[in-house]
């Protein structure tokens, strides 16, 4: 029986309840991909595996021989495209007929959003084998989903969190471009200012003992970032392994995705994530040739902004951006910052964070002064 995700004018329909989604375990260490086949084993025999192309051919026979090593039953859908209603429920049902206790999502963000979701709504357990560290998708308890021209629609909240995230250190060390770890570091940097925002715009959440729990971790994670993120870009861009690689892909995927659970993978999002919203809606251009994290990270300048930070520590976060390669400017995205696009741009922020008119004279003043 085909599951259907109900479209409505408030969105994707989500789980209601309240929960922190902290993971089962979480394994990350070089020649992580030999633990699949034993972890898989806790779950069933039979697997169904949805990779990337690119993210299969660089993991999948050592996935391979670990799945038969425990005589793992398994059958490979490689996938591209979005997150996508349809597509979670193709997902699903091929499962279904494989007869598969468990889904395996290979790969990177997308990929692993409808492996998560079609395990969610389907029953089964999942394991996430994120082969970047671009974003937390991997352990985040929650799916982005697009449209099938892939403008961003809502988050969709898991009642289930994630059963296993794997992680081989050598894949992401060596086999990735460092402009992917420098997304997921964009990414990740966002949630602090997001917060501060969210906390300070609601009483309620600003009350709440996760999101203040949350707050310290994010706080932590932007420091960490500060102190050793430079290093495991250029490491990364050497094809070499450190422990400031293997502490960013964590805060990457691990300290990124538990604060995000902890906010209840939503009260987290404000204006960077949204900027990205607005990207993929209005510029399929920008949307095509950049990164989740590296959109993400140039709407945090804005943040940043109408937080009220001072121009010193704005600088300071361009610095550190600049040094990972990452965008700053609208030109640095190929996007000439025109009155036309920075009013798209501000209409589309100002009303998912429904604010008033003296708000969104602040976020128009805060962009032609940023951008």
């Amino acid at each position: 029986m085909m599951i259907i995700l109900e479209e409505s004018r408030g969105g994707i329909r989500m789980c209601k309840e309240n929960g922190i989604g902290l993971i089962s375990k979480y394994i990350q260490t070089s020649g992580g991909l030999e633990a699949v086949g034993r972890e898989v084993k806790q779950f069933g025999k039979r697997a169904f595996i949805i990779g990337g192309q690119t993210a299969l051919g660089v993991s999948f026979d050592k996935i391979e021989q670990s799945l038969k090593s425990e005589e793992i039953d398994y059958k490979v859908h490689i996938f591209s495209g979005y997150c996508t209603i349809a597509q979670i429920n193709r997902i699903g049902e091929e499962a279904n007929e494989f007869n598969a206790n468990v889904i395996i999502g290979i790969g990177g963000g997308k990929v692993l959003d409808i492996a998560k979701a079609a395990a969610d709504i389907f029953s089964k357990k999942i394991v996430t084998v994120p082969t970047t560290a671009a974003q937390c998708a991997g352990y985040s308890s929650f799916s982005v989903i697009y449209s099938d021209d892939g403008v961003v629609l809502d988050n969709m909240l898991l009642k289930h969190k994630v059963d296993c995230v794997i992680i081989d250190t050598n894949i992401i060390a060596k086999k990735c471009p460092s402009r992917m770890l420098a997304a997921g570091i964009g990414n990740g940097m966002a949630m602090y200012p997001e917060i501060q925002f969210r906390m300070s715009s609601c009483l309620k959440l600003n009350k709440s003992s996760s999101m203040s729990l949350a707050m310290q971790m994010v706080k932590f994670t932007w420091n960490k970032y500060i102190e050793m993120s430079r290093k495991a870009v250029n490491d990364v861009n050497n094809n070499c392994n450190s422990q400031e690689v293997e502490d960013t892909v964590c805060a990457n995927i691990v300290l990124t995705g538990m604060a995000s659970s902890l906010a209840n993978s939503g009260n987290q999002l404000a204006i960077a994530h949204y900027f990205y919203n607005c990207i993929t809606k209005y510029f399929k251009e920008q949307q095509a040739k950049f990164f989740y994290g590296e959109l993400v990270s140039l709407g945090v300048l804005l943040q940043m902004k109408i937080n009220g930070c001072s121009n010193a520590e704005i600088e300071q976060y361009k610095s550190f951006l600049r040094s990972i390669n990452l965008p700053i400017t609208l030109r640095d995205i190929q996007l000439d910052a025109t009155e036309k696009n920075l009013r798209i741009i501000g209409e589309y922020i100002a009303s998912k964070i429904k604010c008033g008119e003296e708000d969104k004279k602040l976020i128009w003043n805060s962009m032609q002064s940023m951008w």
